[in-house]
């Protein structure tokens, strides 16, 4: 596989002016998971970018931009009713509680991730976005740098220890991030859980 570079810049071109984007998720902020990527980014080095700020999570669908008045991009939005629209979704569509199980990595073209394994989760993308067809899940573990190579990723790696960690996880969270920093935090905007169909909105 060849590997492709991740530009730390601020992509105008997409949100044109929205300043943030949401992506429905599972959040699997464990210090052991955390503990495991800081680990894993350790041995990678100089292979990735220095910075990647997002707390360990699944990511379930890419929602969209938040709408801002005045702005230009050319990504699609995400206003509230759309919100609306995909709570009625998911809490009619029977999927409760879902197991995730985090072991072994492996890599994408532009990242490194640790494998997760989570029944379900194709389903909740399925209904989110209308289909789940090369879906993987996973906990991203950063993104590559300028002159990364596959033969000095698997050297870095060989013989780690990956982990072997498993989480039952009751709610699905909606997170919200700066759109002009691909490796900034994720924010929570409010959890959905997967029990009862209870919103808990963060403010």
């Amino acid at each position: 596989m060849i590997l492709v570079a991740s530009q730390e810049r601020d992509f105008v071109e997409w949100h044109g002016g929205c300043p943030t984007a949401l992506v429905w998720a599972l959040d699997l902020g464990d210090p052991a998971l955390v503990a495991q990527v800081v680990a894993a980014r350790a041995r990678l080095g100089d292979v990735l970018l220095p910075r990647y700020e997002r707390q360990p999570h699944v990511t379930i669908a890419y929602a969209g931009l938040g709408p801002h008045e005045g702005a230009t991009p050319e990504g699609h939005l995400y206003p509230p009713e759309s919100l609306v629209r995909d709570l009625d979704l998911l809490r009619g569509s029977g999927i409760g509680p879902l197991r995730v199980e985090v072991s072994g990595w492996d890599t994408f073209a532009m990242a490194p991730y640790l494998g997760a394994d989570v029944p379900g989760a194709a389903d909740l993308r399925a209904l989110l976005l209308g289909g789940a067809e090369g879906y993987v899940p996973h906990v991203t573990l950063g993104f590559y740098a300028a002159g990364a190579d596959a033969a000095t990723l698997h050297e870095r790696m060989s013989g780690w220890d990956a982990p072997s960690l498993g989480y039952d996880v009751d709610s699905l969270t909606l997170f919200s991030y700066a759109t002009s920093d691909i490796a900034g935090p994720l924010a929570v905007v409010g959890r959905l859980s997967l029990a009862d169909g209870t919103w808990s909105p963060a403010n």
